[in-house]
């Protein structure tokens, strides 16, 4: 059963995590924790029997439609032997669980992937390049 779990600093999974970020794309900050004045909920992780699947990392940056701060999914992978079971999806609604809890009413993500987000709700803002800005509106205290 793939279980969605928090990865607080220290996990032993965390490493490997922002490991498979690194060699994704380019150094990413797997968790920065509290940047000042705001709290950014710890990195998921997909696991199996304690295998490692897959993981997803959030950031505070500036809304794309406005300039106050916003949540973003700053990193979101699945081990490719491990794709099309869902697992991305389910770290996404996490993500969303996560922002809720520090009373965010809205989520955003910068993807080449946008159906994967539109087919969680997802709307898409703009496009930048290769990707697609979206964002999500979240139900805070639902």
């Amino acid at each position: 059963m793939i279980s969605i779990a928090s990865a607080p600093v220290g996990h032993k999974h965390l490493s490997q995590l922002a490991d498979w970020f690194i060699a994704q794309w380019e150094p990413v900050d797997v968790y920065r924790g509290a940047q000042p004045g705001f709290v950014v909920p710890d990195p998921l992780i997909a696991t199996e029997q304690d295998e490692l699947l897959g993981g997803l990392a959030l950031s505070r940056y500036r809304a794309a439609d406005g300039q106050q701060l916003a949540m973003w999914i700053n990193a979101l992978i699945v081990t490719p032997t491990h794709r099309g079971r869902g697992i991305a999806s389910m770290l996404i609604s996490g993500a969303e669980r996560q922002a809720v809890k520090v009373q965010e009413t809205e989520i955003y993500a910068k993807t080449d992937v946008p159906d994967l987000y539109r087919k969680l709700g997802w709307v898409a803002l703009a496009e930048e390049d290769d990707d697609v800005i979206l964002k999500k509106v979240l139900s805070v205290g639902a």
